[in-house]
């Protein structure tokens, strides 16, 4: 009984129309960032690899609600020098080496479909960012941000599309492209 049950479950839950809507894809991430440690303020560009996640709900003929979630890692790091002063008569060049630990999104995007294949959309999001750094010993303390993404989207076949889209964000700004998979 419970085998079956099992069976008749996974069935469920991977059958196509059980998964209708859902979204699956992977992005690369461009983020600038504003980082403030104890003795400096700089920009920061690291670079991420997101998977992201998210279901589809289609309010009209052409506008369709997707909240989704996205989980991201660095792949790059950054390294910035900055004059702080030490003393009242000297200067003191820090030297930084920024890295993205990791980066979770948590978004809804606004679509709305100018025709079969291309979307522009909107996307709120708030986003948790952990960078890392050498300065001196310290470390960068994990940040939230909320912000808005806008970008377009093209369906490259009948489940794939492409997507490339511009964040501004309160402390960041950031440059996302993507491919998704539709169910």
């Amino acid at each position: 009984m419970k085998k079956a049950l099992g069976l008749g479950l996974s069935l469920f839950i991977l059958s196509n129309q059980s998964l209708a809507d859902f979204t699956f894809g992977v992005d690369y991430i461009n983020l600038e960032k504003e980082v403030k440690t104890k003795n400096t303020l700089f920009d920061a560009n690291v670079n991420a690899v997101a998977a992201v996640a998210g279901y589809s709900f289609h309010y009209s003929d052409n506008i369709t609600i997707t909240p989704e979630i996205s989980y991201g890692v660095g792949i790059s790091e950054d390294e910035d020098n900055s004059v702080g002063g030490g003393c009242s008569l000297c200067d003191i060049i820090y030297r930084a080496d920024v890295e993205l630990d990791s980066v979770v999104r948590i978004s809804t995007k606004f679509s709305y479909e100018l025709n079969s294949d291309f979307k522009l959309f909107t996307t709120p999001a708030f986003s948790f960012t952990d960078l890392s750094s050498n300065l001196s010993g310290l470390t960068v303390s994990d940040d939230s941000d909320f912000g808005v993404d806008f970008g377009g989207e093209y369906n490259i076949g009948k489940h794939w599309s492409a997507q490339a889209s511009y964040g501004l964000y309160q402390y960041s700004e950031l440059w996302n492209f993507g491919i998704r998979y539709t169910f």
